[in-house]
């Protein structure tokens, strides 16, 4: 696998971000918004995750994405634990996929995050990251 394009900017964009399946979305006012999970993750509660990807170029890419739930974690939904699309992205186009789980058992997991390839080659991926899985909050959203 070629990785040279590290040493210079990536054509795809990729983002990756996760939330509760029962508080998808937060309100400020009569604005929704995201309600990303960015602290700890809990035991037995459904989550989903959201990649996205873009490519703001004028050239059409045929990409390879690879998905995966994260390590010690179950598929919820008709969900899988490594899936691999195809994916024809446009010029100046954004596509998006989601996929859910739930962790039986709390720890601290790796997560496999989202990979893209072309003409197998590595041209992004997103962010890794430990997620820490507790049976009982210890932070409280107060919002």
């Amino acid at each position: 696998m070629d990785t040279a394009w590290l040493k210079g900017a990536s054509p795809i964009l990729i983002s990756q971000d996760f939330y509760r399946l029962d508080e998808r979305y937060r309100f400020e006012g009569s604005e929704r918004l995201d309600n990303f999970v960015t602290g700890e993750f809990l035991v037995d509660v459904g989550y989903g995750c959201q990649v996205v990807l873009t490519n703001p170029t004028s050239t059409p890419r045929k990409l390879d994405l690879l998905l995966q739930i994260p390590r010690g974690s179950m598929p919820v939904n008709s969900g899988f634990f490594t899936r691999g699309l195809t994916v024809q992205l446009q010029p100046f186009a954004t596509a998006s996929f989601e996929y859910a789980f739930y962790f039986p058992a709390a720890g601290d997991f790796l997560h496999y995050p989202a990979h893209v390839a072309r003409d197998g080659d590595l041209v992004a991926f997103a962010k890794a990251a430990p997620l820490h899985v507790v049976a009982t909050p210890t932070v409280v959203d107060t919002t």
